[in-house]
């Protein structure tokens, strides 16, 4: 997979406030030509987890990049922390990002925000905002505005309230959960059955492996999100 650098962020909605202001139901939105990856800017934040959804579709739609651009997977945030936690990463935690300016502000003097210690890192994974991801406990809609849930090849269903059983009843190795569990006034279960990763620029004991549950709606501040690409061969 390839994994979004930073936090995604908008040309002209990142500063708005109005909840769900992307106004995204379908894999057309015109509102996906304004998505940007990009360093020094306000991430996108104040969408429930469809309009996120379907956003990132409708850029892969308009752009028709080779490959699979879709909403970060929970299980897909778990590949990333893990890889940075070894030896092939920064083998430590990334500082936090203490705003909601992607990279910190200043990327090239913020490397130890980034999931290698150097440029060539994924940043914004601890702090600026929490992100959601795709994983979902059976199947719920929760606050967001889906219909219904999309192909099951986009999100984690986890069929337990209980993490360490969350996996048709046994753990998610490698989805960053009960194994290495760090989860901020846990409380998974179907009234928050979606996943916000990663800790705010206000958590400054978040981490990378930081969890908190969340109904999935688009009336906070907190949350935001990250695209990934899965290429073609």
């Amino acid at each position: 997979i390839w994994v979004g650098k930073f936090e995604t962020s908008h040309t002209t909605l990142s500063a708005s406030r109005d909840a769900n202001n992307l106004g995204c139901s379908n894999n057309n939105c015109a509102n996906a030509d304004g998505l940007r990856i990009l360093p020094n800017v306000e991430s996108l934040r104040w969408n429930d987890v469809s309009n996120f959804f379907y956003v990132t579709q409708s850029m892969d739609n308009r752009l028709k990049i080779p490959g699979d651009l879709h909403m970060m997977k929970n299980s897909e945030w778990g590949a990333t922390a893990y890889l940075s936690q070894s030896k092939y990463g920064k083998n430590s935690q990334p500082k936090i990002n203490s705003n909601y300016i992607t990279g910190g502000g200043d990327y090239v003097l913020n490397v130890a925000q980034s999931t290698t210690g150097n440029i060539t890192g994924i940043y914004d994974m601890v702090g600026n905002s929490w992100e959601y991801v795709m994983g979902v406990l059976n199947k719920s809609l929760g606050k967001t505005l889906f219909s219904s849930l999309p192909d099951e090849k986009y999100y984690n269903n986890y069929t337990s309230e209980t993490e360490s059983e969350a996996c048709n009843g046994g753990v998610c190795y490698g989805h960053g959960l009960s194994e290495v569990l760090s989860c901020n006034n846990c409380s998974f279960n179907l009234n928050n059955p979606y996943f916000c990763r990663g800790a705010s620029s206000v958590d400054p004991a978040g981490s990378i492996f930081s969890i908190v549950p969340n109904n999935g709606g688009g009336s906070g501040e907190f949350s935001g999100f990250r695209i990934v690409l899965t290429p073609t061969t």
